[in-house]
């Protein structure tokens, strides 16, 4: 009624690189947490996020550490209470798994993890400016 129909052939949904999802979902949480208002909620999202990836890369091969208890209390408090920081575990390929988000090691993209934790890394140091 209102223009010319929608055609739905040919047409391509686009989807943005993980990356960009991970940049624009920390850059959402630094805005709508700011150290004015929230305290540290951000940094602390972020790095909890951070350290998890880190976990990872430096172990590879290990179960423990490809899960965050999602019933820890600390990171009930700093993470999960974010929805955009549970999106960025979420872009990693963390899937839930009871009280666990587990990164499956056939679902592991090392080059996205590294790209977010540098990114992540620098991030976190504009706070401690």
């Amino acid at each position: 009624r209102f223009g010319k129909k929608f055609n739905t052939e040919g047409s391509e949904i686009k989807t943005n690189p993980p990356i960009d999802d991970v940049h624009y979902y920390t850059e959402a949480i630094i805005k709508l947490y700011p150290v004015f208002r929230c305290g540290t909620q951000a940094k602390d999202c972020l790095n909890i996020i951070r350290v998890a990836i880190n976990n990872i890369l430096k172990n590879p091969d290990e179960e423990k550490f490809r899960k965050i208890k999602m019933t820890n209390p600390t990171v009930e408090e700093k993470l999960k209470k974010i929805p955009l920081g549970m999106k960025i575990v979420k872009v990693l390929g963390f899937e839930e798994e009871g009280e666990f988000e587990v990164l499956k090691k056939e679902k592991t993209d090392i080059d996205l993890l590294k790209k977010t934790s540098s990114y992540l890394e620098g991030e976190i140091n504009k706070y401690n400016q």
